[in-house]
């Protein structure tokens, strides 16, 4: 990657390249903080470990799950569950949860399948009999689930501040054209490994929530393609289209990555 200094001073946003208005609309510094890293990469994690899913947690709560699953005693497979089934929570152990159908049909489930409905809890309450254990614990969270989880929140946090940060120093003069479609070329292609291999994690025998939480992330990272893309075509064209490609996908991604890392 070619070296480049920075320039002291405050560097103006894209826009003020065409209209000299150099606060509208808000730089990417003064939107996010790199202190909040540690909570973005947590966040991630959670979002791949578990879905987004809110877990239930007391007796009597409904839940419904976030993809067909088994209701299990010990480890024989007893009644299927399909999304949007109402399940309600009978006892908790663990990680699992003892749930009852509709039909009246009774096994174990684990939390991290269902979703919380809000409702009322139904009022009886009973226990599963003695002989009817949960099923033993498998392994916890996919440890590598875990970690393209931490990585992939890192990257798009990032590579959203880095766009930022190189339109900033092109608009002020630290970067030439060139050297500015040099630096948005790797971040497309940057972009581009992630997102395939991201997707091959994708076909891999994973939950129904996990394909969605990477479903997300492409979605984003294509996002951030196109914003840096609209940034590299601008320094040619100088064109009003090309700035407003840029601005959209911006004022587009940013939303998305504040929801997929639960940013406030």
């Amino acid at each position: 990657m070619a070296q480049h200094s920075f320039a002291s001073k405050r560097r103006p946003c894209l826009s003020a390249l065409l209209d000299g208005a150099e606060q509208s609309p808000p730089r990417r510094f003064d939107m996010i903080s790199l202190d909040r890293m540690p909570r973005v990469c947590f966040a991630m994690a959670l979002i791949l470990s578990c879905g987004s899913v809110a877990f239930a947690q007391d007796e009597g709560d409904v839940v419904t799950p976030t993809a067909k699953v088994d209701l299990k005693v010990e480890n024989e497979v007893v009644a299927t569950a399909a999304k949007g089934d109402r399940l309600t929570v009978r006892m908790v152990q663990g990680k699992w949860l003892w749930v009852e159908n509709a039909e009246g049909e009774r096994g174990w489930i684990e939390k991290r399948r269902v979703s919380l409905v809000d409702d009322d809890s139904p009022p009886d309450r009973p226990s599963p009999p003695d002989d009817e254990a949960a099923p033993d614990d498998g392994p916890d969270d996919d440890p590598w689930l875990v970690t393209i989880g931490v990585l992939a929140g890192q990257n798009i946090y990032t590579t959203y501040a880095y766009i930022g940060a190189v339109a900033d120093g092109y608009a002020n003069d630290n970067y030439d054209g060139e050297q500015t479609r040099e630096l948005m070329q790797e971040t497309i292609s940057l972009a581009e490994v992630a997102i395939e291999h991201l997707k091959t994690v994708q076909k891999s025998n994973i939950v129904e929530s996990d394909k969605e939480a990477i479903d997300d992330i492409v979605e984003i990272f294509e996002l951030l393609k196109r914003e840096a893309t609209a940034l590299s075509d601008f320094t040619q064209s100088g064109a009003q289209e090309d700035l407003d490609a840029y601005e959209e996908a911006r004022t587009t991604v940013w939303p998305r990555i504040k929801s997929v890392l639960q940013i406030e």
